[in-house]
Protein backbone atom coordinates (compact mmCIF):
# COMPACT_ATOMS: atom_id res chain seq x y z
CA UNK A 1 0.00 0.00 0.00
CA UNK A 2 0.98 3.67 -0.32
CA UNK A 3 1.71 5.66 2.81
CA UNK A 4 3.02 9.11 3.74
CA UNK A 5 5.89 8.53 6.18
CA UNK A 6 8.00 10.69 8.49
CA UNK A 7 11.31 9.12 9.55
CA UNK A 8 12.90 12.16 11.22
CA UNK A 9 11.58 15.33 12.86
CA UNK A 10 11.78 18.43 10.71
CA UNK A 11 10.04 20.45 8.04
CA UNK A 12 7.39 19.33 5.53
CA UNK A 13 10.16 17.91 3.33
CA UNK A 14 10.49 15.07 5.86
CA UNK A 15 7.16 13.69 4.62
CA UNK A 16 7.85 11.06 1.94
CA UNK A 17 5.26 8.92 0.17
CA UNK A 18 6.29 5.33 -0.48
CA UNK A 19 5.18 1.72 -0.36
CA UNK A 20 4.90 -0.48 2.72
CA UNK A 21 3.26 -3.84 3.51
CA UNK A 22 -0.52 -4.02 3.74
CA UNK A 23 -1.78 -4.50 7.33
CA UNK A 24 -3.35 -7.87 8.15
CA UNK A 25 -6.37 -7.92 10.50
CA UNK A 26 -6.41 -10.25 13.49
CA UNK A 27 -9.46 -12.07 14.83
CA UNK A 28 -10.93 -8.96 16.52
CA UNK A 29 -9.68 -6.41 13.98
CA UNK A 30 -11.13 -4.36 11.14
CA UNK A 31 -9.23 -3.61 7.93
CA UNK A 32 -10.11 -0.11 6.74
CA UNK A 33 -9.58 1.27 3.26
CA UNK A 34 -8.89 4.91 4.03
CA UNK A 35 -10.80 7.27 1.75
CA UNK A 36 -9.61 10.57 3.25
CA UNK A 37 -7.62 11.80 6.25
CA UNK A 38 -6.79 15.36 7.34
CA UNK A 39 -3.40 16.71 8.33
CA UNK A 40 -4.15 18.00 11.82
CA UNK A 41 -2.34 20.22 14.30
CA UNK A 42 -1.26 17.02 16.06
CA UNK A 43 0.27 15.65 12.85
CA UNK A 44 2.13 18.90 12.29
CA UNK A 45 3.50 18.93 15.83
CA UNK A 46 4.71 15.34 15.65
CA UNK A 47 6.28 15.78 12.20
CA UNK A 48 8.07 18.96 13.29
CA UNK A 49 9.04 17.73 16.76
CA UNK A 50 7.34 20.93 17.93
CA UNK A 51 5.96 19.82 21.26
CA UNK A 52 4.21 21.99 23.88
CA UNK A 53 6.45 24.09 26.09
CA UNK A 54 8.11 22.03 28.81
CA UNK A 55 7.05 18.70 27.30
CA UNK A 56 9.70 18.08 24.63
CA UNK A 57 11.70 15.41 26.47
CA UNK A 58 8.63 13.49 27.62
CA UNK A 59 7.09 13.62 24.14
CA UNK A 60 10.25 12.30 22.48
CA UNK A 61 10.48 9.47 25.01
CA UNK A 62 6.93 8.44 24.11
CA UNK A 63 6.90 9.14 20.36
CA UNK A 64 10.54 8.62 19.37
CA UNK A 65 13.74 10.52 20.06
CA UNK A 66 14.95 11.51 16.58
CA UNK A 67 11.77 10.78 14.69
CA UNK A 68 8.36 9.12 15.12
CA UNK A 69 8.52 5.44 16.04
CA UNK A 70 5.29 5.15 14.08
CA UNK A 71 6.29 6.90 10.85
CA UNK A 72 2.80 6.88 9.27
CA UNK A 73 0.95 9.77 10.86
CA UNK A 74 -2.77 10.57 10.66
CA UNK A 75 -5.29 10.03 13.42
CA UNK A 76 -8.68 10.94 11.89
CA UNK A 77 -10.25 9.43 8.82
CA UNK A 78 -13.20 8.47 6.66
CA UNK A 79 -12.97 4.87 5.44
CA UNK A 80 -14.71 1.87 3.94
CA UNK A 81 -14.43 -1.43 5.79
CA UNK A 82 -12.47 -3.74 3.50
CA UNK A 83 -12.42 -6.87 5.70
CA UNK A 84 -13.11 -7.97 9.28
CA UNK A 85 -11.61 -10.66 11.49
CA UNK A 86 -13.69 -13.75 12.35
CA UNK A 87 -14.43 -12.44 15.85
CA UNK A 88 -15.85 -9.07 14.73
CA UNK A 89 -19.61 -8.73 15.27
CA UNK A 90 -20.42 -4.99 15.02
CA UNK A 91 -19.12 -4.23 11.53
CA UNK A 92 -19.18 -5.78 8.06
CA UNK A 93 -17.28 -5.20 4.81
CA UNK A 94 -18.63 -2.37 2.71
CA UNK A 95 -19.72 -0.13 5.58
CA UNK A 96 -18.47 3.46 5.46
CA UNK A 97 -17.27 4.90 8.75
CA UNK A 98 -15.49 7.82 10.37
CA UNK A 99 -13.02 7.24 13.14
CA UNK A 100 -9.88 7.95 15.12
CA UNK A 101 -6.87 5.71 15.60
CA UNK A 102 -5.38 7.15 18.79
CA UNK A 103 -1.64 6.79 19.30
CA UNK A 104 -1.57 4.07 16.64
CA UNK A 105 -2.00 6.84 14.03
CA UNK A 106 -1.45 5.34 10.55
CA UNK A 107 -4.35 6.98 8.67
CA UNK A 108 -2.16 8.71 6.05
CA UNK A 109 -2.13 5.50 4.02
CA UNK A 110 -4.31 3.39 1.79
CA UNK A 111 -5.15 0.90 4.56
CA UNK A 112 -5.30 0.85 8.35
CA UNK A 113 -6.03 -1.97 10.77
CA UNK A 114 -7.85 -1.22 14.05
CA UNK A 115 -9.53 -3.29 16.77
CA UNK A 116 -13.32 -3.49 16.70
CA UNK A 117 -13.49 -1.47 19.94
CA UNK A 118 -11.80 1.55 18.30
CA UNK A 119 -13.58 4.91 18.04
CA UNK A 120 -15.73 4.37 14.94
CA UNK A 121 -19.16 5.56 13.81
CA UNK A 122 -21.17 5.45 10.57
CA UNK A 123 -20.19 8.11 8.05
CA UNK A 124 -22.84 10.85 7.72
CA UNK A 125 -24.45 10.61 4.29
CA UNK A 126 -24.78 14.41 4.13
CA UNK A 127 -21.01 15.00 4.06
CA UNK A 128 -18.36 14.51 1.40
CA UNK A 129 -15.50 12.14 2.19
CA UNK A 130 -13.19 15.09 2.91
CA UNK A 131 -15.73 16.68 5.26
CA UNK A 132 -16.44 13.39 7.00
CA UNK A 133 -12.72 12.79 7.55
CA UNK A 134 -12.43 16.26 9.11
CA UNK A 135 -15.29 15.69 11.54
CA UNK A 136 -13.56 13.54 14.24
CA UNK A 137 -10.49 15.59 15.23
CA UNK A 138 -11.94 19.08 15.52
CA UNK A 139 -15.36 17.80 16.51
CA UNK A 140 -14.33 15.59 19.43
CA UNK A 141 -11.94 18.25 20.72
CA UNK A 142 -14.57 20.99 20.69
CA UNK A 143 -17.27 18.70 22.08
CA UNK A 144 -15.11 17.53 24.97
CA UNK A 145 -14.01 20.97 26.10
CA UNK A 146 -17.31 22.78 25.55
CA UNK A 147 -19.85 20.19 26.65
CA UNK A 148 -17.92 17.97 29.06
CA UNK A 149 -15.29 20.23 30.61
CA UNK A 150 -16.75 23.75 30.49
CA UNK A 151 -20.38 22.53 30.79
CA UNK A 152 -21.47 25.16 28.24
CA UNK A 153 -25.09 26.14 28.82
CA UNK A 154 -27.79 27.78 26.69
CA UNK A 155 -27.32 31.53 26.65
CA UNK A 156 -23.67 31.39 27.78
CA UNK A 157 -21.28 33.81 26.10
CA UNK A 158 -18.64 31.79 24.24
CA UNK A 159 -15.48 33.24 22.69
CA UNK A 160 -13.52 31.04 20.26
CA UNK A 161 -9.99 32.21 19.45
CA UNK A 162 -8.80 30.97 16.08
CA UNK A 163 -12.37 30.50 14.91
CA UNK A 164 -11.47 30.16 11.23
CA UNK A 165 -9.35 27.05 11.69
CA UNK A 166 -10.12 23.34 11.72
CA UNK A 167 -10.87 23.06 15.45
CA UNK A 168 -12.09 26.63 15.89
CA UNK A 169 -14.64 26.31 13.09
CA UNK A 170 -16.06 23.20 14.71
CA UNK A 171 -16.12 24.87 18.13
CA UNK A 172 -18.14 27.78 16.74
CA UNK A 173 -20.76 25.42 15.30
CA UNK A 174 -20.93 23.13 18.33
CA UNK A 175 -21.21 26.17 20.61
CA UNK A 176 -24.25 27.30 18.63
CA UNK A 177 -25.76 23.80 18.77
CA UNK A 178 -25.37 23.84 22.57
CA UNK A 179 -27.25 27.14 22.68
CA UNK A 180 -24.42 29.59 23.40
CA UNK A 181 -24.04 33.12 22.08
CA UNK A 182 -20.88 32.63 20.02
CA UNK A 183 -18.19 35.15 19.17
CA UNK A 184 -15.42 33.98 16.84
CA UNK A 185 -12.09 35.80 16.87
CA UNK A 186 -9.72 35.52 13.92
CA UNK A 187 -7.34 37.51 11.74
CA UNK A 188 -9.03 40.29 9.75
CA UNK A 189 -8.76 38.38 6.46
CA UNK A 190 -10.71 35.47 7.99
CA UNK A 191 -13.61 37.39 9.53
CA UNK A 192 -15.95 36.81 6.57
CA UNK A 193 -15.43 33.06 6.94
CA UNK A 194 -16.25 33.26 10.66
CA UNK A 195 -19.39 35.26 9.93
CA UNK A 196 -20.43 32.57 7.44
CA UNK A 197 -20.44 30.14 10.40
CA UNK A 198 -23.20 32.34 11.87
CA UNK A 199 -21.08 33.70 14.70
CA UNK A 200 -20.27 37.25 15.66
CA UNK A 201 -16.85 37.89 14.09
CA UNK A 202 -14.19 40.01 15.79
CA UNK A 203 -10.55 40.64 14.93
CA UNK A 204 -8.15 39.09 17.45
CA UNK A 205 -6.44 42.46 17.92
CA UNK A 206 -9.72 44.19 18.84
CA UNK A 207 -10.78 41.93 21.71
CA UNK A 208 -9.13 43.90 24.48
CA UNK A 209 -10.69 47.14 23.25
CA UNK A 210 -14.26 45.84 23.41
CA UNK A 211 -14.40 45.91 27.21
CA UNK A 212 -16.51 42.74 27.05
CA UNK A 213 -16.20 39.47 28.97
CA UNK A 214 -17.17 35.93 28.04
CA UNK A 215 -18.34 33.01 30.19
CA UNK A 216 -16.25 30.46 28.29
CA UNK A 217 -13.14 31.09 26.23
CA UNK A 218 -11.82 28.33 23.96
CA UNK A 219 -8.35 29.14 22.64
CA UNK A 220 -6.87 27.19 19.72
CA UNK A 221 -4.01 29.63 19.14
CA UNK A 222 -1.73 29.15 22.15
CA UNK A 223 -2.27 32.66 23.55
CA UNK A 224 -0.82 33.34 26.98
CA UNK A 225 -3.43 33.00 29.76
CA UNK A 226 -2.38 36.40 31.11
CA UNK A 227 -3.79 37.99 27.96
CA UNK A 228 -7.07 36.12 28.34
CA UNK A 229 -7.91 36.75 32.00
CA UNK A 230 -9.29 40.27 31.35
CA UNK A 231 -11.69 38.73 28.80
CA UNK A 232 -13.08 36.08 31.17
CA UNK A 233 -16.25 36.75 33.14
CA UNK A 234 -16.30 36.00 36.89
CA UNK A 235 -16.77 32.26 37.38
CA UNK A 236 -15.92 31.59 33.76
CA UNK A 237 -13.82 28.78 32.23
CA UNK A 238 -10.84 29.03 29.91
CA UNK A 239 -10.03 26.02 27.66
CA UNK A 240 -6.42 26.15 26.41
CA UNK A 241 -6.09 23.64 23.59
CA UNK A 242 -2.43 24.41 22.83
CA UNK A 243 -1.33 24.45 26.48
CA UNK A 244 2.24 23.79 27.54
CA UNK A 245 3.47 22.40 30.83
CA UNK A 246 3.14 25.72 32.76
CA UNK A 247 -0.52 26.03 31.78
CA UNK A 248 -1.16 22.39 32.65
CA UNK A 249 0.32 22.93 36.10
CA UNK A 250 -1.81 26.05 36.48
CA UNK A 251 -4.92 24.04 35.65
CA UNK A 252 -4.27 21.89 38.72
CA UNK A 253 -4.68 24.87 41.02
CA UNK A 254 -7.10 27.11 39.10
CA UNK A 255 -10.50 25.61 38.35
CA UNK A 256 -11.03 28.16 35.60
CA UNK A 257 -8.20 26.75 33.45
CA UNK A 258 -8.94 23.67 31.34
CA UNK A 259 -6.15 21.75 29.57
CA UNK A 260 -5.42 18.21 28.39
CA UNK A 261 -6.56 16.14 25.43
CA UNK A 262 -9.96 14.92 24.30
CA UNK A 263 -10.80 11.22 24.64
CA UNK A 264 -11.68 9.23 21.53
CA UNK A 265 -15.13 7.69 21.98
CA UNK A 266 -17.48 6.08 19.49
CA UNK A 267 -20.44 7.73 21.26
CA UNK A 268 -19.00 11.19 20.64
CA UNK A 269 -18.41 10.42 16.96
CA UNK A 270 -22.00 9.18 16.70
CA UNK A 271 -23.27 12.44 18.22
CA UNK A 272 -21.24 14.51 15.76
CA UNK A 273 -22.49 12.37 12.88
CA UNK A 274 -26.10 12.84 14.01
CA UNK A 275 -25.68 16.62 14.06
CA UNK A 276 -24.13 16.48 10.59
CA UNK A 277 -27.01 14.34 9.31
CA UNK A 278 -29.45 16.92 10.72
CA UNK A 279 -27.67 19.72 8.84
CA UNK A 280 -26.41 21.39 12.03
CA UNK A 281 -22.71 20.68 11.59
CA UNK A 282 -20.44 20.86 8.54
CA UNK A 283 -16.65 20.63 8.93
CA UNK A 284 -14.81 23.35 7.00
CA UNK A 285 -12.34 22.02 4.40
CA UNK A 286 -9.66 24.33 3.01
CA UNK A 287 -8.06 21.93 0.50
CA UNK A 288 -8.10 18.30 -0.61
CA UNK A 289 -4.90 16.79 -2.04
CA UNK A 290 -3.85 13.31 -3.21
CA UNK A 291 -1.74 11.25 -0.81
CA UNK A 292 1.35 11.78 -2.98
CA UNK A 293 1.20 15.49 -2.11
CA UNK A 294 1.28 14.89 1.65
CA UNK A 295 4.40 17.06 2.03
CA UNK A 296 2.53 19.94 0.38
CA UNK A 297 -0.39 19.38 2.74
CA UNK A 298 1.98 19.70 5.70
CA UNK A 299 3.50 22.86 4.18
CA UNK A 300 0.07 24.44 3.80
CA UNK A 301 -0.77 23.57 7.39
CA UNK A 302 2.59 25.01 8.52
CA UNK A 303 1.93 28.28 6.68
CA UNK A 304 -1.34 28.78 8.59
CA UNK A 305 -4.18 31.07 7.61
CA UNK A 306 -6.36 28.15 6.55
CA UNK A 307 -10.14 28.19 6.67
CA UNK A 308 -10.56 24.57 7.68
CA UNK A 309 -8.77 21.28 7.15
CA UNK A 310 -6.22 20.19 4.56
CA UNK A 311 -7.30 16.66 3.64
CA UNK A 312 -5.42 13.82 1.94
CA UNK A 313 -7.25 11.54 -0.50
CA UNK A 314 -6.16 7.97 0.14
CA UNK A 315 -7.29 4.45 -0.77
Amino acid sequence: MRAAMVRAYGGPEQVVTGLCPDPVPGAQDILLRICASPVTAGDRRIRAGDFPRGMGVAARLVLGWRGPRRPILGNAFCAEIAAVGPGVTQFRPGQRVIGQSGMRMGAHADYLCLPERAALAPMPATLTEAEAASLPFGGTTALHFLRDRAALWPGARLLVLGAAGMVGGMAVQIGRILGAEVTGAARPRSLTHVADLEAEALAMEALAQTGRRWDVILDTTGAAPAALWPLLAPGGRMALLAAGLPEMVQSLTRRAVLTGTAPERAADLAQLAAWAEAGLLRPPVAACLPLERAAEAHARHEAGGLHGAVVLRCG
